[in-house]
């Protein structure tokens, strides 16, 4: 088998591929948000992913694949969906493409196969990308809405309301002995709990 064996496969069989992956992924607890989907929302979802790679496999246009695939992940991460399950989706995505392939008897040359693993992987990468891009843009917002509403918060006693350098540690009286060499160590208490300042 070829790339262009493979797009008539997708072309062809795209339901039936589809069909196959629906009742791994509504099961697996690792993607417990595919439970949600409607049984058009999931095909929509999972055909459109193959679609694109029978695209890839006749344009190897990458930067269709990673502003495609940095919109889903900005999609992805405005549903609510943790990170891990959109990765993990499109992990078991791509087994149950060679899963399906092997039991249709179907050979894969090591050409498209190294092909396929690419396509893949620069999606995993990309939708990441965008999910990350958005979670930062959100967290730069609740930042800015965080400091207009009163970010000085009262203290008791003599406490300063400046908050801390990102570098900066609270001081103590007690001197330290065999303090680590490295600021970002984590100081350890003699009762060994980690990040308890002084015994």
């Amino acid at each position: 088998m070829n790339s262009t064996d493979l797009v008539r496969v997708i072309e062809r069989e795209g339901r039936q591929l589809v069909e196959g992956l629906h009742g791994e992924l509504k099961a697996n607890l690792g993607t417990s948000y595919y439970r949600a989907l409607g049984e058009d929302e999931f095909f929509e979802r999972v055909y459109s992913m193959f679609q694109r790679l029978a695209q890839w496999l006749v344009s190897k246009d990458d930067a269709h694949i990673q502003s495609v695939a940095e919109e889903r992940g900005k999609m992805r991460f405005a549903e609510g969906i943790p990170l891990g399950q959109v990765v993990l989706a499109l992990m078991l995505t791509e087994r149950h493409l060679w899963d399906y392939l092997g039991v249709t008897d179907r050979q894969v040359d090591e050409s498209l196969r190294s092909t396929v693993i690419a396509f893949f992987q620069k999606t995993v990468y990309s939708t990441a990308r965008g999910y990350e891009a958005k979670l930062t843009e959100s967290n730069r917002l609740a930042r800015r809405a965080g400091a207009g509403q009163g970010a000085d918060v009262p203290t008791v006693g003599k406490a300063s309301t400046k908050p801390l350098a990102a570098k900066e540690k609270p001081k103590t009286d007690a001197p330290k002995k065999d303090a680590p060499k490295d600021e970002d160590d984590l100081e350890v208490s003699r009762g060994g709990q980690v990040g308890e300042l002084g015994g």
